[in-house]
Order: C-alpha cells, then sequence, then structure tokens
C-alpha cells in the first residue's frame, strides 16, 4: 500500500507541475493526508491519499472472528488473544461539479463555492493476529502469534463542500462531508469529514 500511494503522489506532482490550474494540499480529518484537484471550470477532479479510521476503528476482535468463519478451520475451540496493526490508508478518486456563490444574505462572496459529487475510494490496512486454538477436543492448546491479515475496502463516495479562494493569495480552505458506502469487503455506511487548504499552482 505504501509503494501505491508513493507512486500516486508522484503521478499527481508531476502532473500538477505541468498544467497551471491544480491545487495541492493537505486535509485533516477523515481522511488526514494529501490532496491535490484540478479545477476545469464548473467541474473538478480531487484525489485524497491519506490515513483514514481517524475517529473510529473496528472492533478488532469481532473482525477476528468473522476472518476466522472465513478461513472455515473446523478447529474444535478458538481463542482470540490480541491483535498489531498497521496504519490504515486510503485512496480517494472523485469528481465535482463546482457551483460558485456570488452573494450570501446581501454580502459579496467572491471566491466562494460549493461543490457536490463523489466518486471511489479504496481502504487497505495489515493485521497480524495472536490465538490459540484446539484441533481435538481433548487436545492442548496449540498457539499461534502474528498471523498476517489484509484488510482491503472498496465503495462509492458522495460528497458536499465548501471552498473558499482567496482574492490576494494563492490559497484556498475547504471543509466537505463524505458518506462512503463500503461493497467490499464488509458491506457497511461510514460517515467521513475532513477540512482543508490547497496551493494553487497557478498563483491566481
Amino acid at each position: 500500500m505504501r509503494h501505491v500511494i508513493i507512486t500516486v503522489f508522484v503521478t499527481i506532482f508531476s502532473c500538477s507541475q505541468a498544467q497551471n490550474d491544480w491545487a495541492l494540499g493537505l486535509r485533516l480529518g477523515d481522511p488526514t493526508g494529501f490532496t491535490t484537484k484540478k479545477f476545469m471550470g464548473k467541474t473538478a477532479i480531487e484525489i485524497n491519499v491519506g490515513r483514514t479510521y481517524m475517529f473510529y476503528s473496528r472492533p478488532h476482535e469481532k473482525y477476528f472472528y468473522d476472518w476466522y468463519k472465513g478461513k472455515k478451520y473446523g478447529y474444535h475451540e478458538i481463542q482470540y488473544l490480541a491483535y498489531r496493526r498497521s496504519m490504515p490508508m486510503t485512496i480517494q478518486l472523485h469528481f465535482y461539479l463546482q457551483n460558485p456563490i456570488s452573494s450570501f444574505a446581501g454580502e459579496d462572496t467572491e471566491g466562494l463555492a460549493w461543490y457536490a459529487g463523489g466518486g471511489l475510494q479504496f481502504r487497505s490496512q495489515t493485521y497480524r493476529y495472536d490465538y490459540r486454538y484446539k484441533s481435538a477436543p481433548n487436545s492442548g492448546w496449540i498457539y499461534v502469534t502474528g498471523e498476517r491479515v489484509t484488510d482491503i475496502d472498496l465503495g462509492i463516495d458522495g460528497t458536499i463542500g465548501l471552498e473558499y479562494k482567496f482574492e490576494d493569495l494563492p490559497i484556498s480552505i475547504m471543509g466537505d462531508i463524505n458518506l462512503f458506502l463500503e461493497l467490499v469487503d464488509t458491506p457497511s455506511v461510514w460517515l467521513q469529514g475532513s477540512v482543508g487548504v490547497r496551493y494553487h499552482l497557478s498563483g491566481k
């Protein structure tokens, strides 16, 4: 996963050097990490790479037993002992409709816009489980330490947010809410949200 993230970030940076309608920055929230956005008039494309599960995590003991049931080892008895995990990472690819807000409550809001859209999200995390099991009713415990399990999630996002571009600085600030519908491997719904800041390479 680390190599994938590095490759994506290098590709983004290379593209941004060749185009002046890109903005690079940082997100804080879920995910926390790098963000880059290509503006195309009334539409935009954004790629986010960073850490997810910032405010919550899965119940690891339950996830262990779900994993074990899927393996169907057929042990007579099994007990979860402990786990270690890698940093949970995510990649998001989003397409947005950009909607300028020229005024609000009678006040000029030049530079303010709301955006809405969505796209794909990929997550990956590695666990190492310690557990013990009995292969027969009267057998002794057999201990397993550090069995590696890779959790890969894939699904679709729906996003809505606000963005403000400063008039005299090549800087914008943003905040959005994202609803992640996980389709693989554990169908579920996750609520995410981030705030961030970007530097516009055009300097405008």
